[in-house]
């Protein structure tokens, strides 16, 4: 996690990034929370995706195993779409066709494949719970906080512990989602999100 960390620090330097919010879902969110403390000076906002320190073990080795699952060969992003929409019950078909579309490519052997490091499944994998509870301690920004109702990956328990921890973390559920909470339902996704990005854009 330190790699993929330190590689999203650096680009924010490289870019001369000196103002930003940044929104991380699952290990997105790990990144996003252990970015914070090197960027806490120029942080305006963190919105942290259905994640926290106290992973529930299913919901990680479901994850996990959706992700081993699906880095396999396909003869077109139609395929692809085939698998996830027998992953994502909850999803559209229309949005995840879309998806499918945008997470593949197509390689030298005229099969798709998706855009994604294998070695990723590494950053699945359990972890020390205590560094990132010590980490969000340190969160001074805004920070919005959003689970899915039906998540099995972030408990209620655990959510409300985070916003305990987090000085300013407002904390909020989206209805008919799960893990994939953008996917599942993006309406209610982006009705969360949009007012926190607007309210928070004054700190820029």
């Amino acid at each position: 996690m330190e790699v993929y960390t330190n590689d999203f620090i650096s680009v924010v330097n490289k870019l001369g990034i000196r103002r930003l919010l940044i929104v991380g879902h699952s290990m997105g969110a790990d990144v996003a929370i252990r970015a914070s403390a090197e960027l806490r000076s120029r942080l305006a906002g963190l919105v942290i995706v259905d994640y926290g320190p106290d992973v529930s073990e299913e919901g990680r080795k479901r994850v996990w195993e959706d992700f081993e699952n699906s880095l396999q060969s396909y003869e077109s992003a139609a395929q692809y779409q085939v698998y996830l929409e027998s992953t994502r019950i909850l999803s559209s078909p229309k949005l995840l066709a879309q998806f499918a579309l945008q997470a593949t490519r197509k390689g030298d052997d005229n099969y798709f494949y998706l855009k994604a490091d294998p070695a990723l499944v590494n950053g699945i994998k359990k972890k020390d719970p205590q560094e990132l509870w010590a980490l969000l301690e340190k969160i001074e920004c805004p920070t919005l906080l959003i689970r899915g109702t039906g998540s099995a990956v972030l408990s209620q328990a655990t959510a409300r512990r985070m916003v305990a921890c987090i000085s300013r973390c407002v904390f909020q559920q989206v209805d008919i989602a799960g893990h994939a909470v953008m996917l599942d339902n993006p309406e209610g996704f982006a009705n969360i999100v949009t007012p926190f990005l607007r309210a928070t854009a004054r700190n820029f």
